[in-house]
């Protein structure tokens, strides 16, 4: 679900942004459509992290079912919970590359290109920066 940022007008002082928190978009108030889309792109990103870590957790939780060990099934239940931790790569990544620890995280990166914002010099945002990739 989406929530515009008119519901509390200090919120719109101190962050001019569009952002999604988890399952949550808090967007500024006369944002474009394709910025809706873009934040719901996140969305999607969020959700695969958490069946990522779903996943991974799943058969730690039935070892320890099976054999009684209530240790490892916290430890499977903390593993879920760090399913949105998994987008920490994507900014490390865009470091070690030399690149803006968020513009240029490949989850951003993935936005831009499944919603198609265009460069100001009439190109996808993806292809501007695979150029600008291929130049370095």
């Amino acid at each position: 679900w989406a929530l515009t940022a008119t519901w509390r007008p200090w919120v719109t002082k101190i962050w001019k942004y569009s952002t999604t928190v988890s399952y949550g978009i808090i967007f500024q108030p006369g944002a474009p459509g394709r910025t809706l889309r873009h934040e719901n792109v996140h969305v999607r990103q969020v959700q695969d992290g958490n069946v990522l870590a779903f996943t991974l957790a799943l058969p730690i939780l039935i070892v320890g079912l099976v054999h009684g060990f209530a240790p490892l099934c916290w430890c499977a239940f903390a593993l879920w919970l760090t399913g949105p931790l998994y987008q920490i790569p994507n900014f490390l990544t865009a470091v070690l590359r030399g690149g803006h620890v968020y513009r240029d995280a490949e989850h951003e990166r993935s936005a831009y290109a499944q919603t198609d914002t265009h460069h100001a010099k009439g190109v996808s945002w993806l292809d501007y920066h695979l150029s600008r990739d291929r130049n370095w």
